[in-house]
């Protein structure tokens, strides 16, 4: 925001305000829907970036479980591990300690069954790299191999 590089005409500030903007791609708040979101955190002591839905709300999370134990399970669980073995993280956060009702405790998705969203990390940011147009090519590179799993979950759960 004051930095020289963040003219209008920059890719990363573009970049940005395209993350920020895309349809379903929304910053998320306590309190509010809660939909899919590419997620870039800049602070001070800390950097992140990362694509998924923090929290599912109860008609999302329905439509979680019916996908994961279903078909489209079988399909992300082949992601989540090719993500997995490509570096990135994928989880959920303040989880379910055990398998919800009306599922089996020994399902085969039964990990998956316990999440409350699923998110995916990109990687670190390189050192240096957050003030130089060359960040705006890091994030599309990282947000193409994301993107399978932010189709999934737009294509089952909305």
């Amino acid at each position: 925001m004051g930095h020289p590089d963040s003219r209008a005409g920059n890719s990363t500030s573009r970049t940005l305000r395209l993350l920020n903007g895309a349809p379903g791609c929304r910053r998320q708040k306590q309190n509010q829907r809660r939909g899919l979101t590419a997620y870039v955190h800049l602070g001070l002591d800390e950097e992140f970036v990362g694509v998924g839905c923090y929290r599912f709300d109860a008609a999302k999370l329905a439509a979680w479980r019916k996908a994961v134990v279903g078909a489209p399970g079988a399909e992300l669980v082949a992601l989540i591990a090719k993500l997995r073995r490509a570096g990135y993280t994928i989880g959920g956060h303040d989880d379910y300690k055990k398998v919800p009702t009306g599922f089996a405790a020994d399902h085969p998705r039964a990990d998956l069954l316990k999440l409350r969203g699923l998110t995916g990390a990109f990687p670190e940011i390189p050192a240096g790299l957050l003030h130089k147009p060359g960040f705006a090519d890091w994030l599309v590179k990282h947000g193409k191999v994301m993107a399978p799993l932010v189709v999934w979950l737009h294509r089952r759960i909305g």
